[in-house]
């Protein structure tokens, strides 16, 4: 059964949602009724076309973006397994902002500089902290991508489901 064409609102409501991903939120911007965007998005979010536009609108944003899987996965485990000794000189002091590695500069959050006027028109530095990205969320993000938290266990034979041996095996949280 060949797809149905979308209407140009459920086109805006595909493009909205990729943006945000708030559902609700893309059905306004797509022009649905505020009263009713929740209840419209989630019907819409279940219908096959609009699931297929969703997909294909993120295919061609990615590509258009040259983004990979594997660059976004080497991102993550760059942040997650970030050495913080790389922030430091061998002596102990801070390395300055040009000195700093790719890692580093992929890491870092922010810097705060505190430093003092010593009245000569000179400023001294008297201590730099770093804000670095979020290194647990980096592992969270990794470990779903390789499915390590999940509670259910997916039986396949070549990608395929062996007839019979659908079973999922649920948690007990004793």
């Amino acid at each position: 059964m060949p797809a149905q064409k979308l209407t140009d609102k459920k086109k805006l409501f595909v493009k909205y949602y990729c943006v945000s991903w708030n559902g609700t939120q893309a059905a306004i911007e797509a022009g649905y009724s505020e009263k009713t965007a929740a209840e419209q998005a989630s019907r819409l979010l279940r219908n096959v076309n609009i699931q297929e536009a969703i997909q294909k609108y993120m295919n061609k944003l990615t590509e258009e973006a040259e983004i990979e899987v594997v660059d976004v996965l080497d991102g993550l485990k760059r942040l997650a397994f970030l050495d913080i000794r790389k922030l430091y000189n061998d002596d102990g002091s801070a390395k300055k902002i040009h000195e700093l590695d790719d890692d580093i500069a992929l890491a870092l959050a922010g810097i705060d500089v505190n430093e003092i006027s010593t009245g000569d028109a000179t400023i001294e530095i008297i201590g730099k902290k770093y804000k670095l990205s979020d290194r647990t969320k980096a592992l969270e993000l990794l470990g779903k991508y390789l499915k390590m938290f999940t509670d259910k266990i997916d039986i396949t034979s070549k990608g395929k489901e062996i007839a019979g041996f659908n079973i999922t095996i649920q948690k007990d949280n004793k």
